[in-house]
């Protein structure tokens, strides 16, 4: 069996008469006729994919904390205030202590995700 990357053939990639029957038949005629033509795809093993799931996981994570301490940031910033500056990890706690009471129980919420954010990014560390 060949597990063939469809994309990296012309034939198939640049057809203008696409549908996956005629790309599957056009692929068994050249796997038949001349296999070298396609490029194969070697899968990654389960551990690998493991592996990367967490690596994904993670980068979630950091994304959504990041999109948080810039919403933060914003929010306190569009009302004339400004935060200390400081790490991302330590960004609950200062922020906390610098924002503006007005601003506090509307942000409390959020900086207390952001904290468990946190701990689960040192987690996956």
């Amino acid at each position: 069996m060949i597990v063939a990357n469809p994309r990296r053939l012309r034939l198939i990639a640049e057809s203008n008469r696409k549908n996956d029957k005629a790309d599957a038949r056009t692929l068994a005629t050249i796997a038949q006729a001349a296999p070298s033509l396609l490029k194969q795809v070697h899968h990654r093993s389960e551990r690998v994919q493991l592996d990367l799931a967490t690596i994904k996981a993670r980068d979630t994570a950091v994304q959504a904390r990041s999109r948080m301490v810039a919403a933060i940031r914003g929010i306190v910033k569009s009302t004339g205030g400004r935060l200390t500056v400081c790490s991302t990890g330590a960004f609950a706690k200062k922020a906390f202590e610098s924002c503006p009471a007005t601003l506090r129980d509307a942000l409390t919420p959020l900086m207390r995700i952001i904290e468990q954010l946190t701990a689960e990014i040192r987690q996956y560390d």
